[in-house]
């Protein structure tokens, strides 16, 4: 589902507007993903800030934050949440996309 579409250097996305999103489909865990333009991995700033912003969020009110996936051509990073980490979830991963799926190394 998308919640916001961006320009080429910027997008604002609120944890409110996405937790809402979550939420009034009855959703219980969710994902953030987005494309890199530049063709960069490295997370930014922003993206770092936002990762944590959903995951105390989502813990607040009760839902389960995975992760934030940054898309980069063919090439992906998973960023995963403080709270995911601890449950065993797999941390970063970089893999290459295919039309039958991702594949990544964990």
């Amino acid at each position: 589902m998308l919640v916001r579409d961006g320009g080429v250097d910027d997008v604002s996305v609120q944890p409110a507007d996405v937790l809402q999103a979550v939420l009034t489909r009855g959703g219980r865990s969710f994902a953030v993903a987005h494309n890199h333009p530049g063709g960069t991995l490295d997370p930014s700033v922003a993206d770092l800030m936002l990762t944590r912003r959903l995951d105390q969020a989502a813990a607040t009110i009760g839902l389960r934050f995975l992760g934030h996936i940054l898309v980069a051509g063919d090439q992906w990073m998973a960023m995963p949440a403080a709270n995911a980490t601890a449950a065993g979830a797999s941390g970063r991963g970089r893999g290459r996309s295919s039309r039958a799926g991702s594949t990544g190394e964990a």
